[in-house]
């Protein structure tokens, strides 16, 4: 699987069909979420003014809900 924050790389293996996480920051991921069978995001609560609501943790407990992890 690719985790990748919302960039090129993460839309590219989106569309390649690739397990993809996406992080977002401030922007919007309804508009710009990579699109594909695989595509997933994680994303800040409404009115998070930063990223410390994303940690390793946070990231490690979303791709083990998914069973990406061996």
């Amino acid at each position: 699987c690719v985790v990748s924050a919302d960039s090129g790389p993460a839309h590219l293996a989106a569309q390649l069909g690739v397990r993809t996480l996406t992080l977002f920051g401030p922007t919007d991921p309804v508009l710009w979420a990579p699109v594909g069978p695989g595509a997933r995001t994680l994303a800040p609560p409404a009115h998070t003014p930063d990223m410390a609501w994303l940690d390793v943790d946070t990231v490690f407990s979303f791709l083990a809900s998914q069973q990406w992890l061996r």
